[in-house]
């Protein structure tokens, strides 16, 4: 129908099929040549922020021509139809997610509870965002018609906004031009035909924004699980606010960052990083170019404490890190570590190999190094070489234990015991049925307090596990933000304790990762004169517990289980934590 109208200025640009073969249920398609996807052009950093908002409008226009046209299609379609739709995702992300599940089921029965009726239906795309457009001539081609239908014109404006919200959340150094184009883009639909309601808009925006969360947990990468909260949050404030009045939706999109400081957002900036950062990169300049940031990602936060963001270079594609810290004296002691450890290194102790610090950025309280080389031992722990990783991991525990770094910060026994008795309220609280074994092994170690304080006067990682190694050919450490002077026992148990969460997680190789970790714990005594006693095991069964909140709140090392799997690692290192205090020592054979 749309191949039959005539030319004219407001003709929707779509891609014409030339026919259909009935027998093979296919359309024939013209080849555009010279076209270019909209998407890289609308998001290509090294263009002008202006030039990227006026492909926004232009795609806004476009949507709004194909909404002017009167062509027959089957019966409208509804918002409720929609969320009865969106039910189907029910089930997964209870199993995938059960903390979101009453969150997600409760914003759908929002949805199916709408009793007033779709304003006037148009020729609707059904599936509009950036990658259904293709640019010919310098202008907006819409494509992928599959989904085509008959609705409310909010649904395909509210889809576009819900994939503009999920962009600026998976890749946040996106989020301010995305803030941007939100008014652009209904600034170019309005150019051609009225603009649906915003309070329609917002609940078509949301329904959209369920059916992202909905098909993550459908999706097998799992990277971007724990983004999800996010997108249901924002679907949820939309629905709540009902989008009351203009600002509305922009509101929805700043949330992308919620909880994360405007400094954030300024070490987004490839510009302005480019100028903070020249002065930190003088002495890598060849003597060519000032060195160009050309992308930067936020590859890690903790919420409200610390954000690492990686900056890619011009040229080769050299990377160099930034981590942010909320607390401005945190991150400079941190950066002291690092230096004093660096030069230490370079002193000679080679197999202390640590990032290579760059310096400190005091408006925006980062810290700037260059990311270690090599392979996260976790990715290389079953390798052919796997025992000589071992060793180069307990050389590299070794020479940090006996290095003398000066710390002004020990490991507090009365904190531990009120932390212990903070995560075993956790534990039972998530599982009922694993609290007593939880609330066992802080008891016992409340009573073996003399043991987590037997020594307290070694420089320590606190933090030491599989995946803060890299292994070339020495071990390589990062994450220094819980350095302090403690008990080299405290590393050892820690480090071993992580191995049995992937002996957990991979029970075929969990008698090879046994063998790894003896292979450790030999080297380490072999380098270190150490001798197991009673210490390893309480902090052995410290770990466990603290690996079973981890489990429970959906933090910890990726990846992170969910349902069923979260319950049978939560009770498999809690009966590892016991096992360990009566006396079945890992690695004690």
């Amino acid at each position: 129908a749309l191949r039959d109208i005539g030319p004219g200025r407001d003709t929707p640009r779509v891609l014409q099929p030339l026919a259909y073969c009935a027998d093979l249920h296919m359309f024939l398609l013209p080849e555009v040549a010279g076209s270019a996807e909209f998407r890289v052009l609308a998001f290509n950093t090294t263009t002008a922020s202006e030039a990227r908002l006026q492909w926004m409008r232009k795609a806004g226009a476009v949507l709004a021509n194909l909404h002017a046209v009167r062509v027959p299609t089957e019966p409208p379609r509804r918002i409720t139809a929609d969320a009865e739709d969106l039910l189907r995702f029910s089930s997964l992300v209870a199993r995938a997610a059960p903390t979101l599940a009453l969150s997600f089921d409760e914003a759908i029965g929002w949805l199916e509870a709408l009793t007033d009726e779709d304003p006037s239906t148009v020729a609707s795309h059904g599936a509009f965002r950036t990658d259904q457009l293709l640019v010919e001539g310098g202008e907006p081609l819409m494509i992928d018609l599959d989904k085509v239908c008959w609705a409310n014109p909010a649904r395909d404006v509210g889809n576009f906004l819900a994939y503009l919200r999920w962009k600026a959340i998976r890749e946040p150094h996106h989020s301010s031009f995305i803030e941007a184009a939100i008014p652009s883009f209904p600034e170019g639909y309005g150019s051609v035909r009225a603009l649906p309601g915003e309070r329609w808009t917002a609940r078509y925006e949301a329904a959209s924004m369920l059916k992202i969360v909905g098909r993550r947990f459908r999706n097998l990468d799992v990277r971007q699980w724990a983004l999800v909260p996010q997108l249901l949050d924002a679907a949820r404030a939309l629905l709540a606010h009902r989008a009351r009045n203009g600002s509305q939706v922009g509101s929805s999109v700043r949330a992308a960052n919620q909880g994360t400081p405007t400094a954030v957002g300024v070490a987004l900036d490839v510009g302005g990083m480019t100028e903070r950062l020249r002065t930190l990169l003088a002495p890598f300049d060849d003597g060519g170019a000032a060195p160009v940031v050309t992308r930067a990602d936020l590859i890690w936060r903790k919420p409200d404490h610390r954000w690492t963001i990686r900056y890619t270079l011009a040229g080769d594609g050299d990377e160099i890190l930034g981590k942010m810290y909320r607390d401005a004296g945190s991150g400079r002691w941190v950066h002291e570590i690092m230096r004093w450890l660096w030069d230490y290194a370079a002193s000679g102790s080679p197999e202390l190999g640590v990032p290579r610090p760059l310096g400190w950025i005091p408006e925006l309280s980062m810290l700037v190094y260059l990311p270690v080389g090599g392979r996260v031992l976790g990715d290389a722990i079953l390798d052919e070489r796997a025992a000589t990783y071992m060793d180069l991991a307990a050389a590299w525990l070794s020479a940090l234990h006996r290095s003398g770094l000066p710390l002004d910060r020990a490991f507090d026994v009365g904190n531990e015991l009120a932390n212990l008795r903070v995560w075993s309220s956790i534990v039972g609280d998530r599982y009922p049925d694993e609290a007593a074994a939880a609330d066992r092994i802080s008891r016992r170690l409340s009573e073996r307090s003399s043991e987590l304080g037997a020594e307290s006067g070694r420089p320590i990682h606190k933090d030491f596990h599989y995946q803060h190694v890299f292994v070339t050919d020495r071990a390589s450490v990062i994450d220094f933000d819980e350095f302090r002077l403690g008990d080299p026992n405290f590393d050892l148990a820690h480090f071993c304790a992580y191995l049995t969460l992937l002996g957990c997680r991979l029970p075929a190789m969990a008698d090879v990762l046994g063998r790894h970790r003896d292979r450790f714990l030999v080297a380490y005594s072999r380098q270190a004169g150490w001798h197991m006693d009673g210490r390893f095991p309480v902090f052995y069964a410290y770990s466990c517990l603290k690996i079973a909140r981890q489990l429970c709140a959906g933090t910890g090392v990726l990846p992170r289980p969910h349902a069923d799997e979260q319950r049978r690692q939560t009770s498999a290192m809690l009966a590892a934590g016991i096992a360990s205090l009566d006396g079945g020592l890992p690695g004690a054979s």
